[in-house]
């Protein structure tokens, strides 16, 4: 029982040291899936080591969405600096193309 109570205390402190670390790529992906409005379809998304950033190509029913969208992406933990680098009309159809750059935040709530 003793030896259970030991390697409990060590996963414990293990799991601490790694929340206390750099978020996992899956923490952005799922933040990104939660910021993403509903009528959002992301076609391209480009992650870039030097320098560290994200690039979201996507289409959306209007420049509101796109602008909630990368509202939502300014206020989350996970990331930082967005800027809607283009949106415009789409052919003959009624959608928006948009490409949005952003930053990852190094460590997810230290913007």
């Amino acid at each position: 029982k003793e030896n259970l109570v030991a390697q409990r205390d060590v996963l414990s402190a293990d799991i601490k040291t790694i929340k206390a670390g750099k978020p996992k790529l899956s923490n952005y992906l799922d933040e990104l899936k939660a910021v993403t409005p509903l009528s959002v379809v992301l076609a391209n998304l480009q992650i870039t080591d030097k320098p560290f950033g994200v690039t979201i190509k996507g289409i959306a029913p209007s420049p509101l969405v796109i602008a909630q969208f990368e509202r939502n992406l300014q206020e989350s933990v996970y990331f930082k600096n967005s800027m809607i680098s283009s949106g415009e009309k789409r052919g003959n159809d009624s959608f928006y193309e948009f490409v949005i750059t952003v930053t990852p935040a190094r460590k997810g709530g230290s913007n």
